[in-house]
């Protein structure tokens, strides 16, 4: 995964960007299309594969191209997964938005005073879920 730079700032329309980013690849990822993506699938399999209509795949994966290192576009039209394996782009999607993103959503509760339970979801920390057993949950 490429490192970002210490001194780079977000304005107010790549953070947006990036929030979106970072669920559409959460939702590819959670479908089997981001690995089918990595595995050099083309769209129409994909979508058939996937039970995902093909144009809005299409569609997202174009704009995740525009927007981020995670996927690209080959010169014939082609998306593919790129600077990450898809192992360890399953395991932070899965981990930091899947499971830990419920409880930054509801950070307001807790800067209030409020001590309710936590809002990280440990399904989505379930051992299954995880993509390779080098990625193990510490406790």
């Amino acid at each position: 995964m490429a490192k970002p730079n210490a001194s780079a700032r977000l304005d107010l329309l790549e953070i947006v960007a990036g929030h979106y980013a970072g669920e559409i690849l959460l939702g590819l990822s959670r479908s089997g299309a981001l690995e089918l993506l990595a595995a050099g699938i083309d769209i129409a399999a994909l979508g058939r594969a996937t039970n995902l209509d093909p144009r809005h795949v299409s569609l997202l994966l174009d704009f995740l191209a525009r927007t981020t290192t995670l996927v690209a576009r080959d010169r014939r039209g082609h998306f593919r997964l790129a600077n990450s394996s898809v192992a360890e782009a399953t395991f932070q999607l899965q981990k930091f938005i899947g499971a830990y993103g419920g409880a930054v959503r509801a950070l307001p509760a807790p800067m209030r005073g409020a001590t309710a339970g936590s809002k990280v979801d440990e399904e989505a920390l379930a051992p299954r879920l995880l993509p390779s057993p080098t990625f193990r949950r510490i406790s």
